[in-house]
């Protein structure tokens, strides 16, 4: 019982040490903090792609170590790029939480029970399953991660990042069902 104890305070201090969560994010930690450690992997990842996709361009998602907004005040300006930085951090989080569901690598989540089915051919018949990806668990914990920020406020800016992140997880989903349709 002591260890789950100092396993809640050691989360809550982590969660607490971590700039810019606001007060969803920060319980949303607290309840799995496994899963914060699978979002850092995401960002990371994510942050690693938008240098690929801007390599050429004068604004190439360069990072700012000291600031707690990653890409610093750039990302505060309404352009593509921040629309884009917002898609991919949203896309990028449904991804890596999808990812280590499937691993098994969050208590959270399990694999996706909805992917099984019977196949019949010349050899005989057969039912088939496994560790299908929960991106279900990952859409959902996503939105009510990446979304929490933006849903203090209802103005327009609010509103256009909470499109953005919405539109990165539309991709997510379509890329999903297209490379897993056949």
């Amino acid at each position: 019982m002591g260890a789950v104890g100092s396993s809640s305070t050691s989360s809550r201090v982590m969660c607490n040490n971590i700039p810019g969560l606001v007060t969803r994010q920060r319980q949303l930690c607290q309840r799995y903090p496994e899963i914060m450690h699978v979002i850092g992997q995401g960002v990371r990842e994510w942050t690693a792609e938008c240098q690929h996709q801007f390599r050429h361009h004068r604004w190439n998602c360069n990072t700012h170590e000291r600031d707690q907004s990653l890409f610093g005040k750039f990302i505060l300006r309404s352009n593509r790029e921040s629309a884009f930085v917002y898609a991919m951090s949203s896309a990028g989080v449904v991804f890596a939480i999808t990812r280590a569901c499937s691993q098994g690598e969050l208590k959270s989540c399990t694999c996706d029970p909805k992917k099984k089915g019977s196949f019949k051919d010349s050899r005989g018949s057969f039912d088939w399953g496994g560790c299908s990806d929960n991106i279900d668990y990952g859409i959902k914990f996503a939105r009510a991660f990446v979304d929490a920020r933006e849903k203090k406020g209802k103005d327009a800016r609010a509103l256009m990042n909470l499109h953005n992140n919405r539109v990165g997880r539309k991709v997510i989903i379509f890329l999903y069902y297209t490379v897993n349709s056949f």
